[in-house]
């Protein structure tokens, strides 16, 4: 794991443990920190959709497409070379750490562009509940909900919520399978 990722994640370690364990998910270390990061995630993304900020939703802002251009134009062109190498000072660790920011920008840019659905949004509790449930089948490998809001997938997205510090509604399990078909019907319109 990197170290800055490390850094980013902030939830603690026995709440994970009773969230993986609530969802049958072995907790081992690299899952724990995977599901630590994963949610660190979610929880920024959430906070945006409260926000009405559109994740995936809108273009990459103008300022991020100057920025990518200007990067393309300036940092890999031979006429401006000596700039890059004084601004790295000639430190080989530096003009790596350039070049990582030029192309991060650009898979930003590429990212933000793939990612845009022309579906309805939903609101940010359940897009983060379709998210969690997810998460739950990639960790866990097990796919559906069970018929009450006791089974596995249903705590796993519980216990993760209140980790996130998100109100979990009555009939979760019904909210996430509407939800979901709701998503599909409109992907089958769509083609």
């Amino acid at each position: 794991m990197q170290e800055g990722a490390q850094e980013m994640a902030q939830f603690d370690r026995g709440r994970l443990i009773e969230a993986l364990a609530a969802g049958g998910i072995h907790a081992d270390q690299s899952t724990i920190d995977h599901v630590d990061n994963w949610l660190y995630f979610l929880s920024f993304k959430y906070q945006l959709q409260k926000n009405n900020m559109q994740v995936g939703r809108a273009k990459p802002s103008r300022e991020l497409r100057n920025l990518n251009k200007a990067l393309l134009e300036w940092g890999f062109s031979e006429s401006f070379k000596w700039e890059v190498l004084l601004i790295s000072r000639f430190d080989r660790e530096k003009l790596s750490q350039m070049e990582w920011f030029s192309c991060a920008v650009g898979e930003t840019m590429d990212l933000l562009e793939s990612r845009r659905k022309k579906v309805k949004q939903q609101n940010p509790e359940t897009e983060l509940f379709i998210d969690l449930y997810r998460g739950y089948v990639e960790f866990s490998g097990k796919t559906g909900l069970s018929n009450d809001d006791s089974g596995p997938g249903v705590r796993f997205v519980t216990e993760c919520a209140r980790l996130l510090g998100v109100v979990v509604p009555n009939g979760l399990r019904q909210t996430i399978q509407a939800a979901i078909g709701r998503q599909e019907r409109e992907g089958h319109m769509q083609k």
